[in-house]
């Protein structure tokens, strides 16, 4: 399966816009996370608005990749797929009650994925609006969305883990 996968993966490119144009989100594995803001957007933009387009769209970023994933992964299983979708699916059961946040460095951007739900909150601090470098806030979004990811995949594989050692461990 992981060469197919891999191969299939390789080549998704997840793109997403928000609703009013001013937040643009790329996913994909050669280059991770791109986020632009248009800059005339941006000096509109109050902190809560701000917040709202990029939760819309992360949200949007983050279901079609998983949507992707599942795709990949069916096609690179063939046969074996529906014994794999079973898994999958008790695996996201597993995981249904994880919710990760990051922070940016400057406080200017939280990011929260609620798996449950499987929705996104993201707060911004109305500092990263006083004087709107673009670029700062959407590096600011990159750095939040990059620590809630990467502690929302060390709960899983907690997670994970734990699972395997029950199954693995006598009278446990």
């Amino acid at each position: 399966m992981s060469d197919g996968y891999t191969d299939l993966m390789e080549r998704l490119t997840i793109r997403a816009t928000s609703p009013d144009h001013s937040v643009k989100i790329t996913l994909n594995r050669s280059s991770g996370l791109g986020v632009e803001l248009d800059p005339a957007h941006l000096r509109r933009h109050s902190a809560t608005s701000l917040a709202d387009q990029l939760a819309t769209t992360l949200e949007n970023v983050f279901s079609a990749y998983e949507r992707g994933e599942r795709l990949a992964a069916d096609r690179a299983l063939g046969d074996d797929a529906e014994k794999y979708g079973r898994v999958s699916r008790q695996r996201r059961e597993a995981f249904a009650e994880l919710e990760a946040s990051g922070t940016s460095r400057n406080g200017w951007i939280r990011v929260i994925r609620y798996c449950d739900t499987a929705t996104v909150r993201v707060d911004v601090d109305a500092a990263a609006l006083r004087d709107p470098d673009h670029r700062a806030v959407a590096d600011s979004v990159v750095e939040a969305t990059h620590l809630m990811m990467a502690r929302l995949v060390n709960e899983r594989i907690t997670i994970m883990v734990r699972r395997l050692r029950r199954q693995t461990t006598p009278f446990g």
